[in-house]
């Protein structure tokens, strides 16, 4: 059995497995708790190494429930830093976008008066 969670959510993912799974008890070869949980992990991909290695590495023996959840969060922190990443990857290419108009309108530096630097007071700001 080869199944991949591709680009399916992890709900759908362990749906697709629980049919996969369901379709062995009823030949009457059910799986083992063991197998099931070694397909489950095998098919997730490298984004989910961290999660593999940790119930991989556990003592005990955590329910579908547990494993459910933690895969749940694992994939909101998994989009949630995807999101932030395409935010960063906006914002660079905006002020890069900004610095370079920037350049082709202001060919030399502005210059100021002499006395500029003297007149100015920066304005004082207090929370409250």
């Amino acid at each position: 059995m080869n199944t991949k969670k591709d680009g399916l959510t992890i709900t759908e993912y362990l749906d697709h497995l629980k049919i996969i799974f369901d379709k062995f008890v009823a030949i009457g070869e059910p799986l083992s708790y063991r197998d099931k949980l070694i397909h489950t992990l095998r098919g997730l991909g490298p984004d989910y190494n961290a999660i593999v290695s940790s119930l991989s590495a556990r003592p005990d023996r955590p329910s579908i429930d547990e494993i459910h959840n933690l895969l749940i969060n694992h994939e909101y922190r998994l989009v949630e830093q995807q999101a932030v990443d395409h935010l960063n990857l906006v914002q660079a290419q905006f002020a890069q976008m900004n610095l370079t108009q920037f350049s082709k309108n202001n060919n030399s530096p502005k210059s100021y008066p002499s006395n500029f630097l003297n007149n100015f007071k920066p304005q004082h700001f207090y929370f409250q």
